[in-house]
């Protein structure tokens, strides 16, 4: 039995999302893992449901020693277990910890850059030294891996990549380009770069669908560009179906490291091509010329140039999205990543 921890409490961001679909696509005995994650978490919800065993993990923020206490206290529960899985940064000092008190091997999942701004210099410390003793370190992207040997991190390493669902568009036609950007939320997503394009594509036939709930320093520009341009809309937050079912192409922009984005593997599922910067896993999951279109994000007039020259082209938009389907298929399916973790954890 293996013991994977999710320290997230709530609803979490994408490596619940990704752990939720793992538990999802799980076949078999559902006995091969017991969930440790906090009361009322999306993970612990998703387990009870599932009908995979599960404990409720008693963790308070900043209480140190009460946490290490409730720590202790499980290993009566978790005695049977062959192997603890850390599914994610937050959850590397626990797992640490149950694997000193148990013996037992540890493996870790890492979503992140090693040095992302999200972690305190000291958090980053403790899980190089948490990565560096444990068993196995599972990165999502082979830019993620590089980005980990960089930092010091001396341990074993391997690359699954994260996968999803099947699910099927039903996209209308349309005269005009439907163009998706769904970075809203943060500043490191490229608003900037999408809010010159828009103005560069003034009486072209383009309509630009823009998704994610605003981030407050882009709530002004935001709204001019809505009153200035009758081809804006913004959406706020959306289900993917409903994004993916009324875009044509996406353009993924980001400024800062990506580990591995999700929504390209979204776009890829429903056939439809990428735009994207080169930063962080984008080229592992685009290929240039054939799914969409890389560009360096010190260079994004190149982007632009991309963008113009999928205007006219709806043939060569068919056959990227074709590509980009097959792609899906053949890498990026929630069955390719549950067999990669299935022989990796209970295999092994």
């Amino acid at each position: 039995m293996i013991c994977v921890i999710s320290r997230t409490e709530a609803q979490g961001h994408g490596a619940e999302a990704v752990l939720e679909q793992l538990l999802k696509g799980w076949e078999g005995d559902k006995k091969d893992l017991i969930i440790l994650s906090p009361p009322n978490s999306r993970i612990l919800i998703a387990a009870e449901q599932l009908g995979f065993p599960y404990v409720p993990l008693l963790i308070r923020k900043e209480k140190i020693l009460v946490n290490i206490i409730n720590v202790i206290k499980l290993r009566n529960v978790l005695s049977n277990i062959e192997l603890i899985c850390a599914w994610h940064a937050k959850s590397y000092e626990i797992g640490f910890l149950l694997s000193l008190i148990l013996r037992k091997p540890l493996y870790l999942v890492m979503h992140d850059h090693p040095y992302s701004s999200i972690y305190t210099a000291r958090k980053r410390k403790i899980m190089r030294y948490v990565a560096n003793k444990s068993d196995h370190l599972v990165c999502v992207s082979r830019a993620v891996l590089n980005e980990c040997k960089l930092a010091n991190y001396n341990c074993e390493m391997s690359v699954i990549n994260n996968g999803l669902n099947d699910v099927h568009t039903f996209r209308s036609e349309s005269n005009l380009l439907r163009v998706g950007f769904l970075g809203m939320y943060a500043k490191w997503k490229g608003f900037e770069i999408i809010k010159e394009w828009i103005e560069k594509t003034k009486g072209l036939k383009i309509i630009w669908c823009m998704y994610g709930d605003v981030h407050p320093d882009y709530k002004q520009q935001a709204k001019e560009l809505k009153d200035n341009n009758s081809n804006v809309y913004f959406y706020g937050y959306s289900k993917p179906d409903d994004i993916f079912n009324n875009i044509d192409i996406l353009i993924n922009p980001s400024t800062q490291f990506d580990p591995f984005p999700t929504t390209l593997i979204e776009a890829a599922r429903a056939g439809i091509p990428v735009i994207a910067s080169s930063i962080g896993g984008s080229r592992e999951i685009v290929i240039d010329g054939s799914t969409g279109f890389i560009f360096d994000a010190d260079n994004d007039q190149l982007g632009f140039n991309k963008l113009l020259s999928l205007l006219d082209d709806k043939l060569l938009i068919s056959e990227m999205g074709r590509n980009a389907r097959k792609r899906y298929e053949d890498n990026f399916t929630i069955d390719k990543m549950v067999n990669e973790y299935k022989k990796l954890l209970v295999e092994n």
